[in-house]
This record gives structure tokens, C-alpha cells and sequence, in this order.
């Protein structure tokens, strides 16, 4: 009998942890979202940053699919953690084409619902930085503009999607 309880208290319980996760733990893993703001909690300037390799940098926010995702540097291959940057990308406020890509496969889907219009936010030690996509379109067409742009790249078995957003706010 004792046994019994203790099992069906054990099945409840993750039952519970399972069903009650919110949608940032679901978006990214929870573990590495946590990461992201762990590194968003220690500000730093610009010069201060260091890029490494498979490590969680910041954090992206989609607001428009109300959802939370690490950044991870250069992690592509692992489809559980959220957005890589790649390591030839350049990061926020370098100028340039900034390259993040999709890696897990529950936010594929829901990613594909962003429109021109929506914001994406780049959190990162040295600062807070908002895009607007103003252009979506499955084939690359590398950035041919002055300044910095942004490419959110979501890709699929069938098609890969690309969306091109410009720096709209920085705080």
C-alpha cells in the first residue's frame, strides 16, 4: 500500500513538472534559457565580450509568437538549444549582415507565422537590440545595404525561409 502511494505521488509529480512548463522552457530548454539571462545578468561593454564557441550568449525574443530563445554561438547542429549566431557573423553593433538561425524543430513551425512588420529583440551582455522584418523570402539574397541588417534564417525539409530585418532601436 505504502509503496503504491509513494508510486502514484511520483507519477503525479511529473505529470505536473511535464504539463506546467511554460512556454520560454518549451521554446529553448529551459537549462539553456536559464544560460541566457544568467550571461544577460552580468553587463559588460562591447569590448569586454568575448565570443565562445558553444556557449549561450543572450537571448532572442520574438514577440509576436510570444516566445524566448538562447542564443547559442555557433551550435548548429544541436536542434534542442534555440538560435545559433554563427562564427563568421558578426554581432550587434558590429555592422554588417548578422546571421541567426533557428535550430529547434518545435519552433520551426511557428517561426514560419513571423510577418514583415514583426520585431525580433537581440539580448546581449552589452546591450538590447530591436529589428523589424521588412522582407521575407526563400531564397538568400545577401544584404546589399550600408549598415547592419539582420537575417533570421528558419530552415525546413522543403524550403528554408529568410527574414530580413533592419535595426529599428537599440537601447
Amino acid at each position: 500500500m505504502k509503496n503504491s502511494i509513494i508510486t502514484l505521488l511520483l507519477i503525479i509529480s511529473v505529470i505536473l513538472l511535464l504539463g506546467c512548463g511554460s512556454q520560454k522552457a518549451f521554446s529553448t530548454g529551459e537549462h539553456t534559457l536559464a544560460k541566457g539571462y544568467t550571461v544577460l545578468n552580468q553587463p559588460m561593454t562591447f569590448e569586454k565580450f568575448i565570443r565562445t564557441k558553444n556557449n549561450t550568449v543572450g537571448v532572442l525574443v520574438l514577440p509576436s509568437l510570444s516566445s524566448e530563445l538562447a542564443i547559442i554561438e555557433e551550435d548548429a547542429m544541436d536542434l534542442k538549444k534555440g538560435v545559433s549566431i554563427s562564427s563568421y557573423s558578426p554581432y550587434p553593433s558590429q555592422g554588417g549582415e548578422i546571421t541567426l538561425t533557428v535550430n529547434q524543430n518545435s519552433l520551426i513551425k511557428r517561426a514560419r507565422n513571423l510577418k514583415v512588420g514583426d520585431v525580433l529583440i537581440v539580448n546581449l551582455p552589452y546591450g538590447s537590440f530591436n529589428y523589424q522584418i521588412t522582407k521575407i523570402d526563400t531564397k538568400h539574397q545577401p544584404s546589399n545595404t550600408q549598415g547592419e541588417t539582420l537575417t533570421f534564417i528558419v530552415p525546413s525539409e522543403n524550403k528554408t525561409t529568410y527574414f530580413y530585418a533592419i535595426p529599428i532601436s537599440t537601447n
